[in-house]
């Protein structure tokens, strides 16, 4: 049994007199019954939701009990799908026949124990990672409950299981900095969402969980068409490559982006996002396969940089306007030397190391920018505003299919010491998802 099964003791009984149906088709698509009054299932994944109920009462019973008397239909539908009783955590929305009156979300449905993902000992290696129990967070002021359906995997919180990258002040300490799933409850004023809602979201922390809190404002719905573990594949990177790559780099049609880790999350979005706004591309890599990767995402020019110098290459190519630059160290002396003038080097990490050396005359002969930024510690204020920009700006792009995430593996919650591995091996092209 998962460690938050031991806590949990629900089990679903109905009163619904004319039998229970399934809606709508999927892994469980048999019909229970038929009646007068129908009482509809339909699923949200594991989830369920109940509507046009004249009554629903929930009863709490041992989880080895069998459903009750006069409800072999459901245990039916529980049997028929493998499910165990532990993983039934409905978000209902209760209306009456008259009048489609939406109920608040039925909170005595959730259980106020959550698995969840520590680090054991605070810090440690990747087979440090357990997944453990932990009281299920609630939303406060202007804030929702995410039931988290997948999470991504950012270096972030590599460095923040070794304890070289603490959370920011308020922020849960459990990782994951991105997760997608459905709205299971709102905070007082939080704006736009409702119960039910699907969701992606960029947070400070807290991803690796069956549930977590996010700012309101930091919520995107997921695009028509992607599904819960492509959608949690997105908010880290997007944003970072919309803030870094088209506004502080300021990259413009016709001018040529250098993009670095060609193959990583931010490099794949990078890539598209550049080529379908107009702009040429250079992309960097390790390896012959993930050279050929990167040009097939739509990469001009792809470096393997294991064989070839990629500064002359570059230059070669004519040089770079904006370089989006996360090694850091001796690389970001590298980049200036091969920049346009006016060129403009944003830095976003630097996994080389925070010191190496600079040649300021050609800082001062062409007129370059050197600047970076972190996008974890920035006030809420700030994030709203640049997720209201990646909505109007991308979002479309994801919907029409112009721009796709790119996924490397899918790993379940428990495995997340596995995922963390292959990014520490670095062989991977696009992003690493937890499948919650």
């Amino acid at each position: 049994m998962q460690p938050a099964c031991q806590h949990r003791r629900a089990l679903i009984l109905s009163e619904a007199k004319q039998g229970v149906r399934r809606r709508a088709p999927g892994p469980f698509a048999v019909e229970l019954a038929t009646g007068a009054r129908d009482f509809f299932l339909k699923t949200l994944d594991s989830a369920f939701q109940f509507i046009k109920a004249e009554q629903f009462k929930i009863l709490a019973h041992h989880l080895d009990q069998s459903g009750p008397a006069g409800a072999p239909r459901l245990d039916r539908l529980i049997q028929h799908g493998r499910l165990s009783l532990c993983s039934i955590r409905p978000i209902l929305y209760l209306t009456h026949d008259a009048g489609e009156t939406q109920a608040k979300s039925a909170l005595n449905m959730m259980t106020s124990e959550m698995n969840a993902v520590e680090v054991e000992g605070a810090k440690g290696p990747a087979a440090a990672l357990r997944l453990v129990s932990r009281p299920r967070p609630s939303p406060g002021p202007g804030e929702i409950l995410i039931r988290v359906r997948a999470a991504g995997v950012n270096h972030a919180d590599l460095l923040q299981r070794r304890g070289a990258y603490p959370p920011p002040p308020g922020a849960s300490d459990i990782l994951g900095m991105e997760a997608a799933g459905e709205v299971a409850e709102l905070g007082h004023g939080a704006p736009r969402w409702k119960v039910g809602d699907r969701v992606t979201a960029l947070m400070a922390g807290g991803g690796y969980a069956e549930y977590a809190t996010v700012d309101a404002r930091h919520a995107l719905p997921i695009p028509e068409g992607l599904d819960f573990v492509q959608a949690a594949s997105l908010p880290e990177a997007v944003f970072t490559v919309w803030s870094n790559v088209f506004e502080i780099g300021a990259l413009k049609y016709g001018e040529t982006l250098l993009a670095h880790g060609a193959t990583s999350g931010i490099g794949i979005t990078a890539i598209q996002l550049a080529k379908i706004l107009g702009a040429r591309v250079i992309a960097t890599s390790r390896g012959e396969h993930k050279a050929a990767r990167a040009k097939a995402l739509g990469a001009d020019l792809s470096i393997d940089s294991t064989t070839q110098d990629w500064t002359e290459a570059v230059r070669a190519f004519g040089g770079a306007d904006v370089a989006l630059d996360m090694v850091g160290g001796e690389q970001v002396g590298k980049d200036l030397s091969v920049m346009k003038p006016f060129g403009r080097v944003v830095m976003i990490a630097y996994l080389a190391g925070a010191r190496g050396e600079i040649d300021f005359s050609a800082v001062l002969r062409r007129r370059l920018i050197l600047t970076g930024s972190t996008l974890r510690g920035r006030d809420a204020d700030e994030k709203a505003r640049l997720a209201v920009a990646v909505e109007a700006k991308v979002w479309p792009l994801l919907e029409s299919g112009a721009f796709k995430p790119v996924l490397a593996a899918v790993f379940p919650l428990a495995e997340a010491g596995r995922a963390h591995g292959l990014l520490e091996r670095g062989d991977h092209v696009g992003k690493v998802v937890l499948a919650v």
